[in-house]
């Protein structure tokens, strides 16, 4: 080995000794559980960065929670009506024909 390269290998090797010694902060992740996560928009996506489930604000200020297909076209949505009852809506696999289970007016 030559002079030069023992200046360099064994300094950086000391440090590296250092560190792993003193217990230097490492880059792990925070396995902290939060008590309580605020936001307007939470989306669940997939592999392919497609969203596959969103939890969101309506229009009419209501909370609204949508499962979607690998096309992108919802499939479920749980949410408010505008008269703020509770509503479940089932979709078809394009999107379409919609199923709604609500009350509105005092009926079933």
């Amino acid at each position: 080995m030559a002079r030069w390269e023992r200046l360099i290998i064994y300094p950086l090797l000391m440090v590296f000794l250092f560190a792993l010694i003193a217990g230097l902060p490492s880059l792990q992740a925070d396995p902290e559980i939060k008590e309580e996560i605020r936001a307007r928009r939470i989306a669940l996506v997939n592999e392919n960065n497609d969203e596959i489930a969103v939890l969101r604000v309506n229009p009419a200020g209501g909370a609204r929670f949508g499962l979607f297909n690998r096309e992108g076209l919802e499939l479920v949505s749980l949410g408010e009506t505008y008269q703020g009852n509770g509503a479940i809506i089932i979709y078809d696999k394009n999107g379409e024909n919609p199923i709604v289970l609500t009350i509105e007016d005092g009926e079933q």
